[in-house]
């Protein structure tokens, strides 16, 4: 049964063989240090991450890029995020922004979750901790003054595109994280939305446009999830629900 603890604002908790969380204990690796890891809750949004084990960690943040973190601090934000401990057996990797590890072998992961609440529309609640404005804003010149003035936000996602999107980059947007297979295959996606290859195109092309207005400027594949990361940053994707079923560890929430 997973363990797990509320974490206070201000409050530190560790985790690892020795660690107040027990992490490589369950099934064992004597190459999880004992202590791996140490969580500080910085502020209702931030987290701080001292990464202590011998074999470094993986950090996903939910619908972000996978980072590799060797040892030392790192900080995160968002309401989902997800560290994967390595072990001296881990085959696992951070490739192109995803976690690749071979199918059936052992993982040691700790899951930051932070409840958050629904404006009624799918958009914006508490999260996230920052909104992307635009790269480019318009100009207004009037005699000798200059007034610049922002570009309107896109409308929110279509419930098309939000699909689109959910299926075409599950492994990033799945919680529990699920490590990547490949890369996505379109017309894999579009078989599985019963639609055609063009119509699952064009849902990704409305997503994109919608991401290049948020400040997406390099041009990308539909398969690219580069700008699928500012859409989540921007909070036009949630992150599922989740119920916490964890069993808790009250000496931790005194």
């Amino acid at each position: 049964m997973p363990r797990g603890a509320r974490l206070r604002v201000g409050r530190s908790l560790t985790a690892g063989r020795r660690g107040d969380l027990p992490l490589g204990v369950g099934i064992y690796s004597h190459s999880v240090s004992r202590v791996a890891i140490e969580v500080t809750a910085a502020t209702d949004r931030g987290r701080h991450l001292d990464i202590l084990n011998t074999n470094g960690a993986i950090v996903c943040p939910w619908g972000q890029a996978a980072t590799f973190v060797r040892r030392g601090h790192h900080g995160v934000s968002g309401p989902r995020v997800a560290i994967l401990i390595l072990n001296d057996q881990s085959d696992s990797r951070a490739d192109s922004g995803a976690v690749r590890r071979v199918p059936g072998q052992a993982a040691h992961w700790l899951l930051l979750e932070t409840p958050t609440g629904d404006r009624g529309d799918g958009m914006r609640t508490e999260w996230p901790a920052r909104v992307l404005a635009p790269l480019v804003p318009s100009a207004l010149v009037s005699g000798d003054a200059t007034t610049t003035a922002p570009r309107p936000e896109p409308h929110p996602l279509t419930g098309f595109q939000a699909e689109a999107l959910r299926h075409t980059f599950a492994h990033l947007l799945h919680w529990p994280p699920r490590p990547a297979v490949g890369p996505p295959i379109l017309e894999a996606v579009a078989r599985r939305l019963d639609i055609s290859d063009s119509s699952l195109r064009s849902r990704l092309a409305g997503a994109l446009g919608k991401a290049r207005q948020l400040g997406q400027h390099r041009d990308v594949a539909p398969s690219s999830p580069e700008y699928l990361y500012v859409l989540v940053q921007a909070g036009y994707l949630l992150p599922p629900p989740t119920t916490f079923h964890r069993e808790p560890c009250s000496w931790l929430e005194a």
